[in-house]
């Protein structure tokens, strides 16, 4: 056996030697203590654990049946604790009747392998040491998941009739080939920002207890208070400048100057997405005016209209941060301009021509983009009480 100098020697600070081997093997005994202890701790508790999976079965001697353990939301977890829990209950893995389900996000896990081990480290391989079987549930649709987790009945038109609030539009479903798609306008807004489950549901009890908060209100955009309320949840800078700025003015984003408009095009997937809305022309304008005295009557018919949820988004913007008299100025150039051209086709799919009128018409004077950033920030503070 190596003596102590063969192990090392070192000084102290008064000039004495230290026994480096000898440190060392009391460093090692405590070591296997320590481990002892925890093998003693981990052997217990399989014991006990597997003595109440025999006391419950005794009770039913006709089945045999194993115990579930679920663990949930481990990916929410900090980095350390996901992956001690992970190796805690590796230790116990074998106890017959016993099983294990971890409910989580296996990419999100992997970050937090990664966090403690290394942006190299393999997580994904590391993770398949732990789980026997793995399963992916398929991901329900926004409509089901509010259906079940929020108090999607106060979105309806009745429950807000009976409050006096107004909406525009008038129902946040969408009716398409005679087949009702409950809160359809209001989930696309949500597919168009990317939100998770989880942002869906938070955004949607914010919007809720916002709205359940109001009485006798005129012309209320839902659509555009739930964009206000996404764009704050992915991205509180860009809110803040939707909120002082028209879409058409131009704005420094880091190194380079963009029109808020085709920022937000660039940051979020709308403009393809399809809004299903009922209009109607009639109650807007009767007689579109190519001058003073001549002009085409509106020949355009009260229905189901189709409209992108960026000119929905771009008109309604426009209306809450102009004056009334200067939307109105720019109604009348865009009748006009309709009259010169002498359409009188109807094009269903054209719905963003009377989104602005359409606002402008419901939309109180005192209404203005203010009064919806005051809603948005009421609903953070109500979000911040309840959690």
């Amino acid at each position: 056996m190596a003596d102590d100098k063969a192990i090392g020697e070192s000084i102290n600070s008064d000039g004495q030697s230290i026994d480096m081997g000898l440190a060392a093997q009391k460093m090692v005994e405590h070591l296997i203590s320590e481990h002892d202890a925890k093998s003693k701790s981990i052997d217990s508790l399989k014991h006990n654990v597997e003595q109440w999976i025999e006391a419950v079965k005794s009770n039913d001697t006709t089945k045999s049946y194993p115990a579930f353990i679920f663990i949930d939301e481990l990916d929410r977890c900090r980095p350390n604790y996901a992956v001690e829990m992970l190796e805690a209950i590796k230790h116990i893995f074998d106890i017959p009747g016993v099983v294990f389900v971890v409910a989580t996000d296996t990419e999100q896990l992997q970050h937090a392998v990664k966090a403690i081990y290394g942006e190299g480290f393999d997580a994904k391989q590391y993770l398949g040491r732990f789980f026997n079987s793995r399963y992916t549930f398929k991901t329900p649709s926004y409509e089901k998941i509010l259906g079940v987790h929020c108090d999607t009945y106060k979105l309806d038109k009745e429950y807000l009739n009976n409050k006096r609030i107004s909406t525009f539009p008038d129902t946040l479903d969408q009716n398409d080939n005679d087949r009702t798609i409950s809160l359809r306008n209001l989930t696309l807004v949500y597919e168009a920002f990317g939100l998770s489950t989880r942002q869906v549901i938070q955004i949607t009890d914010r919007l809720i207890a916002t709205i359940d908060n109001l009485n006798n209100v005129q012309g209320l955009n839902i659509i555009y208070l739930a964009f206000l309320l996404c764009l704050r949840e992915k991205d509180s800078e860009l809110y803040d400048k939707v909120c002082t700025y028209s879409f058409t003015d131009n704005i420094k984003f880091q190194n380079e100057q963009n029109s808020l408009n085709n920022h937000l095009s660039n940051e979020f997937l709308w403009k393809n997405t399809c809004l299903i809305i009922e209009l109607r022309p009639n109650s807007i304008v009767e007689t579109f005016m190519s001058t003073p005295t001549a002009g085409m009557s509106n020949q355009w018919k009260d229905g189901i209209y189709k409209c992108s949820l960026f000119d929905f988004i771009t008109a309604s913007h426009l209306v809450l941060k102009l004056s009334k008299s200067e939307v109105s100025r720019k109604l009348t150039e865009q009748y006009s301009n309709h009259a010169r051209t002498k359409k009188p086709e109807i094009d269903f799919s054209n719905g963003q021509f009377w989104i602005m009128p359409t606002f402008h018409k419901l939309t109180p004077d005192t209404i203005n983009v203010d009064y919806y950033k005051d809603l948005v920030e009421l609903a953070i503070n109500l979000d911040h009480i309840d959690a």
